[in-house]
């Protein structure tokens, strides 16, 4: 399926600035060719709707590679989907639907084989999504032993039985809801890359510790080619559902930008773009991107409201690299919003070290901060450049006395190592 998760990535990068026009034909076809669809949207906005259409599609174009991730996601959305009396009949229409809006919006980019693999991957899609839907309702008229003793302890209570319907739906809207978080944690752990390529004399070292909430913590790798490489380490606001596919919108969309080779002042203000144009009132996300020349070993880095990162010279010597907070305000707040970049230079022994705010926000047993002072008077005492994430870790750890934290908690290391 490699070639045909070829086809469908560049087929959808190219249309991505066009998405709005995607999801609005799509929605339109459906229900003119099947009236009796519009009963599986009761009561959604479709405005909202369009903009979770729109996110799914970066999901699943954004993970075809990676169906051990995929699957259980697109199970969980299958389940979730019974409540609106979706059937096997009913993703077929979905399929026709989308299938004549993305044949519209490509244009002459449209081909047989593009068609052919976007037909291939949503069968998958569906296939797995009604396998969710199948165990949701084979499970639905079993109730579990919590529940059953909930509804008897109600019944033999006279003076509780007036609150039992409002008692019990409460309770199974928590069940839904602890449903949603599973699912977000499932799409936030894709944001996650397994393990970073071995390219040269550079080490690459990054700790993801989440939060007893779904936040917004991700960060990835890129390598258009032999000699280039990006790494993108940002924190959407906000947590659940919509933050974790707002991060993987922008995993799709920094992938799209980032193969072309731009620099990354041009590739910020891009996929700021890009996010500004269904990014959900209230929502932002901070953002670093560099950009390494393996060869030259010369680097860009953009910051986009983010945590300034910290720069440890062969030297031993450490400083904030402040002149890179001169990038530019968050990701997704103004459309035409501009982007600087800092400019400098990988030695043998330098390294560059990024984090997100759960470090430096991370509250002690007696409600103290971490603080950035403390961050970088512990990094300054590390002799060693390739213990520097780990141990960052240990002493938040230390600090928190292992108590859940209410942000995710991440730190990514990237190091040239010193010659002999």
């Amino acid at each position: 399926m490699s070639n045909e998760v070829k086809l469908i990535s560049e087929n959808f990068a190219a249309i991505s600035p066009r998405v709005d026009e995607l999801t609005l034909t799509f929605y339109t076809g459906l229900f003119s060719a099947y009236p009796e669809s519009k009963g599986l949207f009761n009561n959604v906005d479709l405005i909202q709707q369009r903009r979770k259409l729109a996110a799914m599609l970066t999901l699943i174009v954004t993970n075809l590679s990676r169906m051990d991730v995929l699957v259980p996601v697109l199970r969980e959305l299958g389940a979730s989907h019974v409540q609106y009396g979706a059937t096997p009949e009913s993703y077929e229409w979905i399929k026709e639907a989308l299938i004549a809006s993305l044949c519209k919006v490509s244009g002459n980019d449209w081909t047989a084989e593009v068609e052919q693999a976007w037909s291939h991957a949503i069968d998958v899609v569906c296939r797995e999504m009604l396998h969710g839907a199948d165990r949701k309702r084979q499970s639905t008229p079993q109730l579990e032993q919590e529940e059953i003793g909930m509804l008897m302890e109600i019944a033999s209570n006279p003076m509780l039985s007036f609150k039992a319907d409002s008692l019990f739906t409460s309770y199974i809207e928590k069940k839904s809801n602890d449903q949603e978080i599973h699912l977000a944690k499932e799409v936030q752990q894709s944001l996650i890359p397994e393990a970073f390529p071995l390219v040269g004399d550079y080490t690459m070292d990054a700790v993801y510790l989440p939060a007893m909430n779904v936040s917004g913590d991700l960060y990835d790798w890129i390598m258009p080619d032999s000699e280039h490489l990006y790494l993108i380490f940002g924190d959407v606001s906000g947590k659940g559902l919509s933050g974790a596919l707002i991060g993987s919108r922008l995993s799709g969309v920094s992938r799209s930008v980032l193969t072309r080779g731009s620099t990354t002042s041009d590739a910020v203000t891009a996929i700021n773009k890009h996010m500004c144009e269904r990014m959900p009132i209230g929502r932002f996300i901070t953002l670093v991107v560099l950009g390494l020349d393996l060869k030259t070993h010369q680097f860009s880095l953009t910051n986009a409201g983010h945590p300034t990162p910290m720069w440890r010279s062969r030297d031993g010597k450490l400083r904030f690299l402040s002149e890179s907070s001169a990038g530019g305000i968050p990701v997704g707040i103004e459309t035409d919003a501009a982007y600087g970049q800092y400019d400098g230079q990988f030695l043998p022994g330098d390294s560059l070290t990024l984090f997100s705010d759960g470090i430096t926000e991370a509250t002690g047993s007696e409600g103290e901060i971490y603080g950035l002072d403390r961050l970088f008077e512990l990094t300054s005492q590390i002799s060693e450049t390739g213990d520097i994430t780990d141990h960052i870790i240990t002493d938040v750890r230390r600090f928190t006395k292992g108590h859940p934290t209410t942000d995710d908690i991440s730190v990514l290391t990237l190091a040239r190592q010193a010659d002999d």
